[in-house]
């Protein structure tokens, strides 16, 4: 690209280009619009191919970013079917999962599943970094509400069981998983965020 100097000359102005797919944007564009990428201005072979393997990098991240995000997005599913509270009266224990759960006295713990679709959906639909770091926020949201939900069920449970002597409670295994499938989602959720920044 050239432009006119004070002198009247033309000057040769570097034209910048997307690390990743290489297109070349006019003067003032500063992001590439379709991975949001900050454009590369190459001059040298060597600078050009160092800058190429700095988005390979970047894609790569994405990439795992997703896995991660689809990993906590089938753990809040699989949380779901697993159990959530023992409780044992008069000798006798029963075991109640959160969709058992959610079916009967806590529908708000149908926050999980609904928050594993929302998870999925960002894991599987949207490969675009910029998309990616647009959707932090509804992450971050996904994974709270199902914590925020289990730690209520869990409290009105435990409520229930004070005023009962004859009945003891214990909270099962799935809640550990929900617990790090919502974790996993906020670390990335995080890593956006800092991004975004």
């Amino acid at each position: 690209m050239k432009a006119m100097g004070e002198s009247g000359q033309k000057l040769e102005v570097p034209q910048k280009a997307c690390p990743f797919c290489k297109e070349s944007f006019e003067e003032g564009i500063e992001r590439c619009p379709a991975h949001d990428l900050k454009l590369m201005v190459c001059e040298e072979e060597g600078q050009g191919e160092c800058q190429w393997g700095w988005a390979q990098k970047e894609m790569k991240r994405s990439f795992w970013d997703r896995m991660v995000i689809g990993v906590a997005g089938l753990g809040l599913w699989v949380g779901f079917l697993m159990p959530f509270v023992k409780v044992e009266k008069l000798g006798q224990e029963r075991v109640f999962t959160f969709f058992g759960a959610a079916s009967t006295r806590a529908p708000n713990l149908w926050s999980l599943p609904l928050g594993g679709i929302f998870l999925l959906n960002v894991a599987i639909r949207f490969q675009r970094i910029q998309v990616m770091r647009s959707l932090w926020l509804g992450t971050v949201m996904a994974c709270l509400f199902p914590l925020i939900s289990v730690g209520y069920s869990l409290y009105r449970v435990i409520r229930v069981a004070e005023l009962q002597s004859e009945v003891q409670l214990s909270a099962a295994w799935g809640i550990g998983v929900v617990v790090c499938a919502c974790l996993l989602g906020l670390v990335v959720a995080w890593r956006y965020s800092k991004d975004q920044a």
